[in-house]
């Protein structure tokens, strides 16, 4: 299945996210990799723009929504392994994926697959954010880290509108106060 190897949830999501798809402003940091994991992704936007992404880039715009095609790889066949990729999202993380336990009785060492872009990144206002990735078998692991940036409007969705109405109200709140200091 998919899910049950690293390179392809890790490269993959990594690369694509984002999911989204998960990139980098600074750029994708493998934290560890004992095992040779590497994998890209083309993520697909609804809109039909088509987003390329490497594990290792440096920047990755990702979608609101989409589909990801990711392939990933280790040069390390791994055993009874299992991970997960998830999206910091202020104080929060979102798993965007999830595998294992697995054998791997096949000895596989590349996967590839199609993964949607979860419905709840349509909800996160357009910015920067954490993505977060480990794969870990009996061989060894892997284990990264990327910043996606997010595509779309500030008022694309109920908690855009709802952080810009906040500053627009804390903005006339401090005009008041300002003015009332003057008096």
């Amino acid at each position: 299945m998919a899910r049950k190897h690293a390179a392809a949830v890790i490269g993959g999501l990594l690369a694509g996210a984002a999911v989204v798809w998960l990139a980098a402003p600074a750029g994708a940091t493998f934290t560890s990799n004992t095992v040779g994991c590497a994998g890209s992704a083309t993520i697909t936007a609804k809109n039909g723009k088509s987003y390329q992404i490497n594990a290792n880039d440096a920047e990755v715009k990702v979608p609101k929504d989409g589909s990801a095609a990711w392939d990933g790889s280790t040069t390390t066949v791994t055993h009874d392994h299992s991970g997960s990729v998830q999206l910091a999202i202020a104080f929060w993380d979102f798993t965007i994926g999830r595998w294992g336990p697995s054998r791997n009785a096949g000895n596989e060492s590349a996967r590839k697959g199609t993964k949607e872009i979860p419905s709840f990144v349509a909800q996160a206002p357009p910015g920067k954010y954490v993505v977060s990735g480990r794969h870990q078998g009996a061989e060894g692991g892997c284990s990264g880290r990327v910043t996606v940036e997010i595509e779309g409007s500030i008022i694309s969705n109920p908690a855009g509108v709802v952080s810009l109405a906040g500053t627009l109200a804390s903005a006339a709140g401090l005009a008041v106060a300002a003015r009332a200091k003057r008096a």
